[in-house]
């Protein structure tokens, strides 16, 4: 079933400085079939975190996919591309994410399919000493 889900994305504790353009919070309009939280996060690496892609998230994965491509618009139109369904990812230790203020190891971690009107929120947990 191809739908429109709108997700704000946050970045907190310094994942900020990790994007390209050091945003806090962006909209993606994410267009096509169910999306989870482990192909947004393959995404935001790909398209969104401009350096040390690595301590944001683990490279991607493939996986076997019976669903398109979908087409994702963001409000910083730079970061609007295709998310492939094909590929996922998990956040690196230390990176704290939340759905809904909900931890995500208590929806499903990566397999979690993200609903119409959510926020996803990236915190850090690693501090310099």
């Amino acid at each position: 079933m191809k739908t429109t889900r709108e997700i704000t994305v946050e970045f907190c504790g310094g994942l900020e400085s990790l994007t390209v353009d050091n945003v806090n919070s962006l909209i993606l309009k994410l267009h096509g079939g169910p999306v989870t939280i482990g192909h947004l996060i393959a995404y935001i690496r790909e398209n969104v975190i401009g350096a040390k892609r690595d301590i944001f998230a683990d490279k991607p994965e493939a996986i076997e996919s019976e669903i398109e491509d979908l087409k994702v618009e963001c409000n910083v139109q730079a970061y609007s591309d295709t998310l492939k369904s094909n590929k996922i990812a998990s956040a690196r230790p230390g990176i704290l994410v939340l759905v809904d203020n909900t931890d995500w190891e208590l929806l499903g971690n990566r397999d979690y399919v993200l609903k119409d009107k959510q926020l996803v929120s990236f915190i850090s947990t690693l501090h310099g000493g």
